[in-house]
């Protein structure tokens, strides 16, 4: 992961709606195209309308995949929709370039959203919805049994029923987590009982393919108090901070608290540089040497950080030996074996103009990968920094 984390845990939430799988689809509304000629759902042909944003760390890690599934399956039309302003989203899709090779399209005051997002009560990007012969039959985030389905769909092996079955079953599982982490033992206990009579056993979505709620509710909860533990560590509240830690124990007897404080320092000192960094202060050079110290065994922080450094169009004063330094670390402290993290180094070498030292980390980068997801990127990558010692 490259981005800043803003939460320890993000639980998105699919409400059961009006809409589902089968229903027709709505009417494309679209103030502007940005690339691509326009287009329209008609007829019989089958279209990937995805909602996402230039904010959006998730939505950027998927564009890549969007655009190799777009080249795949030529008969398809991609669509990728934001209500974000039309410079903002020019500007992206100008530097992303043959990366985001499909249609982009501004909302018409978010009325296509409305129909498709809000219709099917999904309030999360990035997500997609396949649409064939007018009618909805597929949705879900991109990098989620996308490609499975449109190679379904080719083939006309597709399940319409099958999918109208997961999909449910995804709704129900969704809500009832969040009701599970938010503490509404009834309202999840309810939810739970649904599951179990009429979709306990769906393939892909509970884990291990079975739905266990009490050990769902169990993890669940224990996940809120570690945030409430790591939010009251950072702001301070030693009462809190002895409360929650208290629970935890009580749940997990061979909890390491240690650990848990020193992930949220590290969050806190991420967070702080990050913030200083932005605006532009002074205080930034005063946080920086102490950072490396606080991240240390936090190798996600550290990663995170460093990429941000690098890449982050607000920061103005760019501090390379820091993200240099952080980036090898992150490196070191998880034994040189994720990809992320040495794609991040690569780059940190490269701004610090050791291109072949970049070649050869960015060449690890890409063996160390375990899937094909920023296999693009990183080979887009390699080539920068060839292409810079050719020179």
């Amino acid at each position: 992961m490259k981005t800043l984390i803003a939460s320890l845990l993000l639980l998105g939430s699919l409400g059961i709606s009006a809409a589902e799988l089968g229903d027709p689809a709505p009417e494309i509304k679209i103030a502007k195209w940005i690339k691509g000629e326009p287009a329209k759902i008609t007829g019989d042909g089958t279209y990937v309308v995805e909602f996402w944003a230039t904010w959006c760390a998730p939505c950027r890690q998927s564009i890549p995949h969007l655009t190799e599934m777009q080249k795949k399956f030529k008969d398809v039309t991609f669509i990728g929709v934001s209500d974000e302003k039309e410079s903002t989203v020019q500007k992206f899709v100008d530097d992303m370039g043959s990366k985001m090779d499909y249609r982009v399209a501004i909302d018409d005051g978010k009325k296509t959203g409305a129909s498709y997002m809000e219709a099917f009560g999904v309030n999360g990007i990035p997500h997609a919805f396949v649409v064939k012969d007018q009618k909805i039959i597929w949705q879900g985030h991109p990098m989620d049994n996308l490609e499975e389905s449109l190679e379904q769909i080719r083939t006309g092996k597709y399940d319409l029923a099958i999918a109208k079955q997961r999909s449910r079953a995804q709704h129900l599982y969704d809500d009832f987590r969040e009701a599970a982490f938010n503490g509404e033992e009834a309202k999840a206990d309810k939810l739970a009982e649904e599951i179990l009579t009429g979709s306990k056993d769906v393939k892909g979505i509970f884990p291990n393919d079975k739905f266990d709620p009490a050990a769902e509710k169990k993890n669940l909860k224990t996940m809120r108090l570690k945030n409430q533990y790591l939010q009251a560590v950072s702001e301070g509240k030693d009462s809190d901070v002895e409360k929650f830690g208290s629970e935890l124990k009580e749940l997990e007897p061979d909890i390491k608290l240690a650990d848990l404080r020193k992930r949220a320092e590290a969050s806190k000192a991420t967070r702080e540089y990050f913030q200083a960094v932005i605006q532009g202060s002074d205080k930034a050079k005063t946080l920086g040497p102490e950072l490396a110290e606080k991240l240390q065994g936090q190798a996600m922080f550290g990663n995170s950080l460093a990429w941000e450094i690098l890449t982050n169009e607000q920061i103005k004063d760019r501090d390379i030996p820091l993200a240099l330094k952080l980036s090898k670390q992150a490196c070191e402290d998880s034994n040189w074996k994720e990809a992320a993290y040495l794609d991040t180094y690569a780059r940190a070498l490269f701004d610090s103009g050791k291109k072949s030292e970049a070649v050869d980390y960015e060449k690890k980068a890409l063996a160390a990968l375990s899937d094909s997801e920023s296999k693009t990127q990183y080979e887009e990558a390699l080539k920068k920094y060839q292409a810079a010692i050719e020179k």
